[in-house]
């Protein structure tokens, strides 16, 4: 089982969008996997999960979609030249035992021309540091505001292929 962790909780994001097309690229391949959108952490979880008191929300959450996971995908978009706050606050309040050991590919996702890479160096280190092995091929979707059709949907053929060359690799991996 593979978890792709959409690392915003923005309603209608665009990470969100690239994570369901991973997914898909993912089942093509014959891979069981499932989405976990930030949007759907529960709202106080931070007052809470994060100093030892363990909501059943959030317990669903770590067992549905962490424990089981064998590998990984995280995408997240830039904020403020790094990564979401609510992607630290997330992994702080599930504690590093459902990702110790396992294998995680980075995704970065923004409207300028970084593509996250700047993130996605800060969450390699933090992965490494939780025992976390980080697959050598990132993705950094640049512009991707430019990237996207008129219904919102990402059909630039030439990230989708990046997407399938990582992915493939990550399989293997």
């Amino acid at each position: 089982m593979y978890t792709i962790i959409s690392a915003t909780h923005r309603p209608g994001s665009n990470t969100l969008k690239v994570a369901h097309i991973y997914l898909q690229i993912l089942q093509d391949q014959g891979i069981e996997a499932q989405v976990l959108s930030l949007e759907d952490l529960p709202p106080d979880f931070i007052f809470s999960d994060s100093f030892g008191k363990r909501s059943e929300r959030f317990q669903q959450i770590i067992d549905k979609y962490l424990v089981p996971a064998q590998k990984f995908i995280l995408i997240a978009p830039e904020y403020n030249g790094g990564m979401p706050g609510i992607l630290t606050a997330f992994i702080d309040a599930a504690k590093p035992d459902p990702f110790k050991g396992k294998k995680v590919a980075l995704v970065g996702v923004a409207a300028g021309r970084g593509g996250n890479s700047r993130g996605m160096d800060q969450q390699s280190n933090r992965f490494h540091y939780l025992g976390v092995h980080v697959y050598h091929h990132f993705v950094a979707i640049s512009e991707i505001l430019s990237l996207l059709n008129e219904k919102g949907e990402l059909k630039n053929e030439t990230v989708i292929a990046n997407l399938r060359k990582q992915a493939e690799g990550f399989v293997k991996y």
